[in-house]
């Protein structure tokens, strides 16, 4: 077995034992939205905005982590010193193509959000640059951070829709910096808080798929 991938609802996933690494991949289909007293999108700009987005999901996500397959199985056994690096990828599909996620893009800047059982995200041109925003509500700290990182993070599973099934034996995660309550409340420099940080809980949901993936225990750690 040199490799095994599966196509989900919201991402493909490709689990390449012999190179040692594993490809997550979304296909977004774009919807750009023309508003009143702008400029309607061109082309290159299309083009150039969903390069940002590669490219800051790519930088923010990709080779953050890596998983490794754990038990007394033979798979387990094969690999057992092999750390799989994770790679996340977006592509841009168009047409008749099939689409994991619907993205609305604007030029003026209104409210990032991610549904995840409609399978959209809203997105607008600062999401794509570093925004000051304020950490908890008793907090004068600012921090920035990229939008869509933030937003690919809910897409990745970090919605508290996601792990919604009773069996699954994870907490749900959302947003980490609505609710006083939970102990990642305070974690301001979390993706999912108001900054950039990757921690090793956001791919909970990711370890779950590959855990169906391969039928093996798996385990998730940051580099």
């Amino acid at each position: 077995m040199t490799s095994l991938a599966v196509k989900t609802d919201r991402m493909d996933i490709t689990w390449n034992f012999s190179s040692g690494y594993i490809f997550v991949q979304q296909k977004w289909k774009y919807h750009w939205i023309n508003e009143a007293g702008v400029a309607p999108w061109t082309y290159q700009e299309k083009l150039d905005f969903h390069t940002q987005v590669d490219k800051w999901i790519w930088k923010l996500w990709s080779s953050q982590a890596y998983a490794m397959i754990i038990g007394n199985s033979q798979l387990a056994q094969n690999y057992r010193n092999t750390k799989f690096k994770i790679n996340i990828d977006i592509r841009w599909v168009i047409g008749k193509e099939h689409e994991h996620w619907n993205v609305e893009v604007r030029r003026k800047d209104h409210e990032a959000k991610t549904v995840w059982d409609y399978r959209t995200i809203k997105l607008s041109t600062q999401d794509i640059d570093y925004g000051s925003t304020i950490g908890r509500v008793d907090s004068t700290m600012r921090y920035a951070q990229v939008g869509v990182g933030h937003e690919f993070g809910h897409a990745l599973g970090n919605s508290k829709w996601a792990l919604k099934s009773s069996d699954l034996g994870y907490p749900m995660h959302g947003e980490e910096y609505e609710e006083p309550g939970l102990s990642k409340y305070r974690d301001d420099a979390s993706i999912m808080g108001v900054s950039n940080t990757v921690r090793q809980r956001h791919f909970d949901y990711l370890k779950i798929q590959l855990q169906h993936l391969i039928n093996q225990d798996v385990e998730v750690y940051l580099f």
